[in-house]
């Protein structure tokens, strides 16, 4: 099973990934390059496999697997293997808020509400303390993990 460590590597090497392929052509031999290269990668950090899907603008370059999703069993890394991803998941929606954010396109202090209207919940506060981004971001919001 893969550590909450090995996730985080898994998706540094593909932002590295990424960056390498957009900077050369897509050409067969920069994929096999860089194939090679997040291997060495996985071998190094003694990670069994990534998934990794690449894009490029509305295309997408690559879908696949490398390593081992069960080493005891010999299974490979394939563009269905399911990952347990678990927290991390956290640092990406965040930084695509962030990015939202920068671009103008909404707050931290945006009310959920009015964001979202078509989510029903139930705020006792929402006249004085509405549920905003920021609250979805750090756990603050009240929500359990079975509301929606």
């Amino acid at each position: 099973m893969l550590n909450v460590r090995n996730i985080i590597i898994g998706i540094l090497i593909c932002f590295i990934s990424i960056s390498t392929l957009t900077a050369q052509d897509e050409s067969d031999k920069s994929l096999f390059e860089l194939k090679k290269s997040i291997n060495e990668v996985l071998e190094k950090t003694k990670t069994p496999g990534v998934g990794v899907v690449m894009i490029k603008g509305d295309s997408t370059v690559w879908v696949g697997g490398l390593g081992k999703a069960d080493v005891e069993n010999n299974i490979d890394v394939n563009e269905s293997t399911i990952f347990r991803v678990g927290s991390i998941s956290k640092l990406i929606v965040s930084c695509a808020i962030l990015k939202l954010q920068e671009e103008g396109k909404l707050s931290l202090k945006d009310k959920i509400r009015d964001i979202i209207p078509e989510i029903e919940f139930e705020n006792p506060w929402e006249d004085s303390n509405p549920v905003r981004i920021e609250h979805l971001l750090d756990h603050t919001s009240g929500w359990s993990y079975w509301h929606i």
